[in-house]
């Protein structure tokens, strides 16, 4: 079963080490992002899957959860020995939620 996270666990997460994946599009990203967070495009990402480490967890975001979703289940396929997250409601919720963004 796929690990999700809420975000109002993900700063924690990412003080401790996780790597905060972002797959949206680079507009939505432009708009806003969390500090911090590495921007792949989920298109990109079955060819850029060599730029994250293997051995550090990683928490996939995208806008409502569903492409990070789809981002997660990529990375678990990969040569992975760290655990990959699903940020649930993705940057929605966190915003809902009143955490920082970068604009």
């Amino acid at each position: 079963m796929s690990q999700e996270i809420d975000p109002s666990a993900v700063a924690g997460r990412m003080h401790a080490g996780s790597l905060l994946l972002d797959v949206r599009e680079p507009d939505e990203w432009q708009e806003s992002h969390v500090a911090g967070a590495l921007h792949i495009p989920l298109g990109d990402l079955p060819g850029r899957l060599g730029e994250l480490p293997a051995d550090r967890e990683i928490i996939c975001m995208c806008r409502s959860g569903r492409r990070s979703e789809k981002a997660q289940h990529l990375l678990e396929k990969s040569a992975r020995t760290a655990p990959v997250i699903n940020m649930t409601g993705g940057i929605l919720r966190w915003t809902e939620l009143g955490l920082p963004v970068t604009q």
